[in-house]
């Protein structure tokens, strides 16, 4: 008999399930293939994510619930693995995979100003060393480089 638990759950997957948190874990467990994952990663929406995961993971065997509710609950997802009827959270073994996870982006607002900060001090500690006739001259050659030289061509 075929397992339709994806299928019954396609719409409160299809609205929670994190793509980018379980794929890893699907790979490991080869649910999915690198193609696959590949595929999965090129698509444009999250929405789009999940609607072709979701389509995939039934053909994967007779298992593959199983397997996608352990991936599941290993990829930190256990509220959304609570919400689907048949396995038990608490039941799932411990992971036999060391996944890092991705990390998480940062805002990179106030970051960047104080990264932009620190450059143009170091720019300006740089220029501050050079000998007097090559300060500001970045856009120059390196002396014995130019036209005639071979390096310089």
């Amino acid at each position: 008999m075929e397992d339709r638990r994806i299928q019954q759950n396609f719409v409160v997957l299809c609205r929670e399930l994190n793509v980018e948190r379980i794929l890893p874990y699907l790979l490991q467990e080869r649910m999915v293939t690198r193609d696959e994952y590949e595929e999965l990663m090129k698509l444009g929406s999250s929405r789009e994510k999940r609607q072709r995961l979701l389509l995939i993971l039934p053909r994967k065997g007779k298992d593959h619930f199983v397997k996608f509710f352990h991936c599941l609950v290993w990829s930190g997802q256990a509220d959304l693995a609570r919400k689907l009827p048949g396995l038990d959270v608490d039941k799932v073994p411990s992971c036999p995979h060391q996944i890092e996870p991705e990390p998480e982006p940062q805002d990179l607002g106030q970051n960047s100003a104080q990264l932009f900060q620190m450059f143009h001090h170091f720019l300006h500690a740089q220029q501050q060393q050079l000998p007097p006739n090559q300060a500001g001259e970045w856009n120059q050659p390196p002396p014995g480089y130019g036209p005639s030289h071979p390096a310089g061509n």
